[in-house]
């Protein structure tokens, strides 16, 4: 990622630059997982040594490519401990892989070379809001950093998540983020025509 970043800034080209995706920083693992992880019959004390780990895990930053590895062996033995070796390697994945402990301040260092965001989420719960990915702590930095580019909604919880409409999901998210972006001072701009003449598309 420095090395990406000091030569976007020697290029100093519009056509380079990051696209991140907010999957990378995560409050906690998704309740909408642990759901589909109980109707699967995945004992709840497995379920709850998964959340008790990745929750100690947690405000570190985003682990290396070393500290990651150990976290998923460690997954893939405290599955086994729980006779889960069938779904030992899909726990590990899914638990270090997807959800990720990065911190929103990280995002401020490369948000000038940002040109697109996958706006990555989970779920949204009965209040509007996405208790899994920090929606709106994201959205005020990328504001006060002066980001006015596009944010792509992802749902990735249509791995799992097969009780919800993923269009009301999304059309929730995106409610959420033009919610945060108002009270952040800014808008989100749906239009295309509008979005268009600002981009010059």
């Amino acid at each position: 990622m420095q090395a990406l970043l000091e030569r976007y800034q020697k290029l100093g080209s519009p056509r380079l630059g990051f696209i991140p995706d907010w999957g990378a920083t995560m409050t906690q693992m998704p309740r909408s997982l642990f759901k589909r992880y109980e109707q699967r019959g995945i004992s709840p004390e497995l379920i709850t040594a998964i959340d008790a780990y990745w929750n100690s895990k947690h405000g570190n930053g985003a682990a290396l490519d070393d500290e990651q590895a150990r976290q998923f062996a460690d997954v893939v033995e405290l599955a086994g401990r729980h006779g889960a070796e069938d779904i030992a390697v899909e726990l590990a994945v899914n638990s270090t892989g997807l959800f990720g402990h990065g911190l929103v301040e990280e995002w401020v260092e490369i948000l000038p070379w940002v040109v697109h965001t996958h706006g990555k989420f989970y779920e949204i719960d009965e209040q509007g809001e996405e208790p899994s990915v920090p929606i709106r702590e994201i959205l005020d930095a990328y504001i006060r950093n002066g980001y006015s580019s596009t944010i792509s909604s992802e749902w990735e919880g249509f791995h799992w998540n097969n009780w919800e409409n993923a269009f009301d999901v999304i059309a929730r998210q995106q409610a959420l983020m033009r919610d945060a972006a108002e009270k952040s001072g800014s808008r989100m701009i749906t239009d295309v025509t509008e979005a268009r003449a600002l981009k010059n598309w």
